[in-house]
């Protein structure tokens, strides 16, 4: 029988599968860099595992880390140049994987460990159970003493939509952030499209800013201070950019200094204060208008006080702090000082795709629910008392809804799906 190290000889698919197999169980062991494809498959669970956990990444991501270490397991046990044979036929891993495995149990064993303490840790929120009983509106304990999520749908009148798919003037790719200004200006983080786009209140296209001391990457959040600056959250470069009402750059603040975490969401308090969700770092961080760090809200956790992964923070007249929270399926509430207050249960959503929050002049807050294609209004007191919207592309629609501003009674908020942005009225 020829060495391992040769490639077969043309034959049919079913004689070469047999000769595969026979030539795995008759000849001498010779695997491809066996240990660093194990060590691969090591590092594709724990690399997986730490973008779920530390990421702000979804648990797919720790599932597609356990599949490529899974192939990498396989392919440590194929005898040498097999290996581009093999991948062609991906079903003789199984018989391949069997054959070694009960002969190399160790390393069977630290594999199935990683797999299993990778599985144990995830994490991904709140159980079903809990959620359920969230729904239903009962009571917990801990950490949900008033829930509840079903609410009548209200009618949304569509007023002005402004954008379409695309790279030009004007158009939008993703959007998912938008702030007004007092003047009626209309900004826009385009954030597929590394921008933004600033719109008059008629909707003409003006200008667009495509970042401050560098170029944009992911700008996921914006905000109006009271000085009419405009702030910009880049997720993926960690910094807050201040432009002018025009465009000009003037100074950014934060950075990796401060140790964010793919940070999703953006707000602003009386003083002009900037709160930042640092969605993986599972906090709220509290800056001076300079960047000076005031104050740290909330820890990685399920418990009262304790928040994962959120997505969006704004600030009432009171000082109360409102932070969205998908990953635990709530909104969370804190005083001033950061001590919690109390919680409502809100629709589970993605970090990348998640909830904005808007507060309205009578005090209620409303949320989006990207998953769901609505809008919710929630009272600070006893929880959700409408929704708005729902799925679809015709005015007063919504698809995946995410960025959210108020502006003289009226709605702007971005469709991350539907790749614009629209006004509406809520009834």
């Amino acid at each position: 029988m020829a060495d391992a190290d040769a490639l077969p000889d043309p034959v049919t698919p079913d004689e070469a599968d047999g000769q595969a197999i026979a030539k795995s169980t008759s000849t001498p062991a010779k695997h491809v860099l066996r240990t660093r494809m194990l060590f691969t498959a090591l590092a594709c669970i724990a690399l997986g595992w730490a973008a779920m956990r530390y990421g702000g990444f979804s648990s797919s991501f720790l599932w597609l880390g356990v599949l490529l270490g899974l192939l990498c397991y396989a392919l440590s046990f194929v005898p040498a140049g097999f290996d581009g044979w093999m991948l062609r036929r991906p079903l003789l891993f199984v018989p391949y994987a069997l054959i070694w495995a009960r002969r190399n149990l160790l390393t069977t064993a630290l594999v199935l460990v990683a797999i299993v303490g990778a599985w144990g840790l995830a994490g991904d929120g709140p159980s079903d159970d809990v959620s359920a009983m969230a729904v239903q509106g009962i009571a917990q304990s801990l950490p949900r003493p008033i829930v509840l999520v079903e609410a009548p749908l209200r009618e949304s009148a569509s007023l002005k939509i402004i954008g379409k798919e695309g790279t030009g003037p004007g158009e939008v790719r993703e959007p998912r952030g938008v702030a007004v200004a007092r003047d009626g200006r209309v900004y826009v983080a385009d954030s597929a499209n590394k921008r933004v786009q600033i719109f008059a209140p008629d909707g003409k296209f003006l200008t667009e800013i495509l970042g401050g001391e560098e170029a944009f990457d992911f700008p996921s959040a914006v905000a109006i201070n009271n000085k009419n600056e405009l702030l910009v959250l880049d997720s993926n470069k960690q910094w807050i950019y201040f432009f002018s009402a025009d465009g000009k750059a003037l100074r950014r603040i934060g950075g990796p200094a401060l140790g964010f975490y793919f940070p999703r969401g953006l707000g602003l308090d009386a003083a002009d204060n900037v709160y930042i969700a640092d969605t993986g770092g599972s906090r709220v961080v509290k800056l001076s208008p300079n960047g000076e760090r005031l104050q740290v809200i909330g820890g990685r956790g399920t418990g009262r006080g304790e928040i994962m992964e959120p997505t969006a923070v704004v600030v009432d007249r009171e000082g109360i702090i409102y932070v969205a929270d998908p990953t635990n399926r709530r909104m969370v509430l804190f005083n001033a000082g950061g001590e919690f207050l109390r919680e409502f249960a809100i629709r589970p959503a993605s970090t990348v795709d998640g909830p904005k929050l808007a507060i309205e002049d009578e005090g209620t807050i409303l949320i989006t629910s990207p998953a769901s294609h609505v809008i919710h209004r929630y009272d600070k007191n006893t929880g959700i008392v409408a929704e708005f919207g729902g799925e679809g592309s015709a005015p007063g629609r919504l698809r995946v809804p995410t960025g959210i501003a108020i502006y003289n009674k009226t709605v702007w908020v971005t469709e991350t799906a539907a790749h614009r942005v629209q006004q509406l009225e809520l009834k």
